[in-house]
């Protein structure tokens, strides 16, 4: 099972993904399981979040493992200073 959580605003993965969130401590992290519309956020405590993107190369979405020990929340609070937006759980 996993967490959606959805963000106000349009980011590209090219401004995602550029090195803007380094100052953060913030990094992609490339495995096997990452693909062109999957691709993974990590910060300095190895806590991972996957950013889902769309067909135009923009976020669509996060998802976070629910069973998981992760807690992605300074990589959530990094991205939302980061481009100034809001980023909220999907409460379907």
């Amino acid at each position: 099972m996993f967490d959606m959580y959805l963000i106000s605003k349009r980011i590209p993965a090219s401004d995602l993904f550029n090195g803007r969130l380094d100052r953060y401590g913030i990094r992609e992290l490339t495995t096997t399981h990452t693909t062109k519309r999957h691709r993974l956020l990590c910060d300095e405590s190895l806590n991972l979040l996957s950013v889902i993107l769309n067909d135009e190369g923009n976020v669509a979405f996060f998802i976070k493992g629910v069973d998981s020990p992760n807690s992605p929340w300074i990589i959530f609070d990094a991205i939302a200073n980061e481009f100034n937006c809001v980023i909220q759980a999907d409460r379907h």
